[in-house]
């Protein structure tokens, strides 16, 4: 008996979640057709991947070239963390690659870098629409990680949105598509 009313606890507390999750996935849902439909914000998502070992490796990839590589023994001291900011609405993505790991200041940096690059081309543009997960190095209670955003929100007069996804459903974020392709690639050499 006590088994199932611990399991009518737990079956209502998860029926609260996914009531929980459905309207957060319904708001960014409006929050993106807004975005679509305003010509002054520019929809951007960012995330980063665990550090990628670099080496002569093999890991059955694809690639266009013979390879020769070391097919075990990955032993190596170099790593890289690669951080992106992919515009789903242009197909465009830029590719940073850090040789520590992820910090709320290489975020910052990188934003800072991408706005640069691309402000010409968004004349009219006063919001940026950030989608990101709720990662310990950009998670919204992150004192430098809001620190940064301020510091780019002010240096560039943009108003910046944060549009955090689900915890745990991270994948819905539109990098993580880009992730995907690349590691094809990255796994071949």
């Amino acid at each position: 008996m006590a088994w199932a009313t611990a399991y009518a606890r737990f079956a209502k507390r998860c029926h609260k979640k996914i009531k929980e999750t459905e309207a957060i996935f319904e708001a960014l849902a409006r929050v993106h057709q807004q975005a679509c439909e305003d010509t002054t914000v520019l929809r951007i998502s960012i995330d980063a991947k665990a550090m990628v070992k670099i080496g002569t490796f093999s890991r059955h990839g694809q690639s266009r070239l013979i390879i020769r590589a070391a097919d075990h023994d990955f032993k190596t001291n170099e790593t890289l963390t690669p951080f992106g900011i992919f515009l789903p609405d242009d197909h465009e993505v830029c590719l940073y690659f850090a040789p520590s790991g992820l910090t709320a200041d290489f975020i910052g940096d990188c934003l800072c870098d991408f706005w640069t690059m691309v402000r010409a081309s968004f004349p009219t543009l006063t919001t940026l629409l950030i989608n990101l997960d709720t990662g310990p190095e950009n998670h919204s209670r992150r004192t430098q990680v809001m620190q940064r955003m301020t510091d780019f929100a002010d240096t560039f007069r943009l108003t910046v949105q944060l549009v955090y996804y689900v915890p745990y459903h991270s994948t819905y974020n539109p990098i993580e598509r880009v992730w995907g392709v690349l590691e094809q690639h990255w796994n071949g050499a």
